[in-house]
């Protein structure tokens, strides 16, 4: 199975930032976009954490949730996040 990945340059310079700003420590977030067939297409991310820990699940459960409201309300007020 082969496919692309587009990703924006806002997306890439979001990543890009995010890893660079903690060097020391593994960064986690959220890709936005949409998929056409083989092809995602990454057009925004939502920075989360930056931490040395492995133990993440509670705190990302909640970050989720959070990410999800705020997607959900800018779709319904039809303005972006």
């Amino acid at each position: 199975m082969s496919g692309s990945i587009q990703c924006s340059q806002l997306a890439l310079a979001k990543i890009i930032c995010h890893a660079a700003k903690h060097l020391s420590t593994s960064v986690n977030g959220v890709l936005l976009g949409d998929v056409a067939g083989d092809t995602v297409a990454v057009k925004d991310v939502i920075p989360l954490f930056h931490t040395a820990s492995l133990c993440l699940a509670c705190p990302t459960e909640v970050a989720l949730a959070q990410v999800r409201t705020v997607l959900h309300c800018a779709a319904d007020t039809g303005t972006p996040p």
